[in-house]
């Protein structure tokens, strides 16, 4: 069983890098969350990619910006408004313990920590402003 657990994770830490490669070929405006969104989606959509904007998790309360129902994998996107960093992990936090979710990226506009792994889960960051228009 621990291999097949490993081998997962790796998988899944594979998948969660090639969504980081993805989001560094698209051009994304980031002074509005929304429209920064707007943009992520028609770069996914363009690519063909299976995802839910706006999903609603198992907890019933938490709504993540992107799901990828392929791989478990969220987005959540922080573009320009400010937000208190504390408040975002604990955010991230609500997303790991959902059942659903395996893996986590977190794109901001400005740049912020996040441990490799929140609840068991692995997550990333990834800084919008690399690529922004």
């Amino acid at each position: 069983m621990q291999n097949k657990v490993g081998a997962e994770s790796i998988c899944l830490n594979d998948k969660l890098e090639a969504l980081i490669g993805i989001l560094r070929k698209g051009k994304y405006e980031f002074a509005d969350e929304k429209v920064c969104q707007e943009y992520l989606e028609e770069h996914f959509t363009n690519l063909g990619l299976r995802f839910e904007r706006e999903y609603r998790l198992s907890d019933g309360r938490s709504i993540i910006d992107f799901f990828f129902p392929n791989s478990g994998i969220g987005l959540e996107v922080k573009a320009s408004k400010a937000w208190n960093k504390m408040g975002v992990y604990r955010q991230c936090e609500r997303y790991c313990l959902n059942p659903e979710v395996t893996g986590l990226i977190l794109a901001t506009a400005k740049p912020q920590g996040l441990p490799e792994q929140i609840e068991g889960k692995p997550t990333r960051f990834y800084y919008l402003g690399e690529n922004g228009l």
